[in-house]
């Protein structure tokens, strides 16, 4: 097999985009400490306007693709075989995007 380049497919699921598009950013637990629910209880919006939408399981996603738990703490996402189920494919053609806008990136890999 020498000489010979075998290509394998790697799926790398990440919580962030692309570097250039958000920068690693902290989860900042602090400023979700005040809000306001929202109307149809949805959600909440914080007092600079910005709203988040809960998931199934009571946590969301902040813009910086963090996820937290029904109680506000920095968490892993929990496993959802059913946010796999909508996806849109990014234009580059190096993924895929999930509903929840988790990306998940496409990278090749050669090995000798």
């Amino acid at each position: 097999y020498m000489g010979k380049h075998y290509n394998t497919l790697k799926l790398k699921i990440s919580n962030k985009m692309s570097q250039e598009e958000h920068k690693d950013v902290e989860p900042n637990p602090e400023r979700f400490k005040v809000y306001e629910e929202l109307e149809d209880g949805s959600g909440f919006r914080l007092p600079d306007g910005k709203e988040f939408k809960f998931d199934k399981f009571g946590g969301w996603f902040d813009e910086n693709h963090n996820y937290y738990d029904e109680h506000g703490e920095p968490s892993n996402p929990p496993a959802d075989p059913e946010r796999f189920a909508d996806f849109e494919e990014l234009t580059d053609g190096k993924g895929f995007k999930l509903k929840d806008g988790t990306i998940i990136a496409v990278s090749y890999t050669h090995l000798r």
